[in-house]
C-alpha cells in the first residue's frame, strides 16, 4: 500500500508541481510549451504498449487477447463518452462564474472546457499507473508512472493560462490546477484496488487504460503540441520521447 501511496503522490504531485511552476512563471514560450508535450506523448506511447498492451496481447492464451483488445477500444471509448457530458455540466455552471468582474463569456467558456478535458483525462492516467501497481510489477509500475508524471508537469502549468486569461485570479487558477492533481491521485487508487480485486480480468483493465492513453495522445497532446510548436519540432520531441522511455523499460528490464 505504501508503494501506491508513492505512486498516487508521484503522478498527482507532478501536475501539482506543474502548476507551482506556472503560478511563478509569468509565460512560457509556446514553442518550449509544445515541445514537452510532444515529448511527453512519445512516452507516454511507448509505456503504453511496452508496459500495458504487449504483455496482454503477447499472451499465447486467446481470452486474454480478446480481453485486451477489447480493453483497448473501450478505454477510447470511455473517454469518448465522458466528453460530452462532462462538457454539457461545465457550461451550465458558466453563468455563475461569469459574473467575475473583467470575464469574457467566450474565454470563460473556453478555459473551463480545457480544464474539463484535462480532467477527463488525469482520472484514466492516474488509472494506468494505479493498475501497474496492482499488478505487483514494479518496474512496470515506475515506468508508467514516470510516463504519466512527466506528461503531467507542463499540463499542470498550462492550465493557469486560460483560466488567468478569462479573468480568474492566478491563486484561484492554481488552485483548480492542484484539484486536477487530486483527481489523479484518486484515479491511482481506483486502478490499485480495481487490479487487486479482479485479477482475472486484469488483461483488460491493463488495455483498457493503455487505450486511454492512446486515446489523449490522439486527440488531445499532439493536436496542442503541434499547434504550439509545430510539426518538425513536435516530431522530433515525439521521436525522443519514445525513445527515452525505450531505453528506461530497458534499463529496468
Amino acid at each position: 500500500m505504501l508503494t501506491v501511496f508513492l505512486i498516487a503522490l508521484f503522478v498527482g504531485g507532478a501536475t501539482m508541481l506543474g502548476g507551482v511552476l506556472g503560478y511563478f512563471m509569468k509565460k512560457t514560450a509556446p514553442v518550449a510549451d509544445g515541445a514537452v508535450f510532444s515529448f511527453a506523448a512519445g512516452v507516454m506511447l511507448a509505456a503504453s504498449f511496452a508496459e500495458l498492451i504487449l504483455p496482454v496481447t503477447e499472451n499465447t492464451q486467446p481470452s486474454a487477447l480478446l480481453l485486451g483488445l477489447t480493453g483497448i477500444v473501450a478505454g477510447g471509448a470511455l473517454l469518448h463518452l465522458l466528453q460530452k457530458p462532462l462538457d454539457r455540466i461545465t457550461e451550465s455552471r458558466l453563468c455563475r462564474h461569469s459574473a467575475l468582474k473583467g470575464t469574457d463569456r467566450q474565454k470563460m467558456t473556453e478555459a473551463l472546457l480545457f480544464v474539463a478535458a484535462i480532467t477527463i483525462h488525469n482520472l484514466p492516467e492516474g488509472l494506468a499507473a494505479g493498475i501497474g501497481a496492482g499488478a505487483d510489477d514494479f518496474r512496470k509500475t515506475l515506468t508508467v508512472a514516470a510516463g504519466v508524471a512527466l506528461q503531467n508537469v507542463p499540463e499542470g502549468m498550462i492550465v493557469l493560462t486560460p483560466l488567468v486569461a478569462a479573468g480568474f485570479s492566478r491563486k484561484r487558477a492554481l488552485a483548480v490546477s492542484l484539484l486536477t492533481g487530486v483527481i489523479e491521485i484518486a484515479g491511482t487508487f481506483l486502478g490499485y484496488f480495481a487490479a487487486s480485486a479482479a485479477g482475472n480480468v486484469l488483461p483488460f483493465f491493463l488495455c483498457l487504460a493503455g487505450g486511454c492513453m492512446l486515446f489523449i495522445i490522439c486527440t488531445d497532446v499532439i493536436e496542442n503540441a503541434n499547434r504550439l510548436a509545430g510539426k518538425t519540432v513536435s516530431g522530433y520531441a515525439f521521436l525522443f520521447g519514445c525513445c527515452g522511455m525505450l531505453l528506461m523499460d530497458r534499463f529496468f528490464s
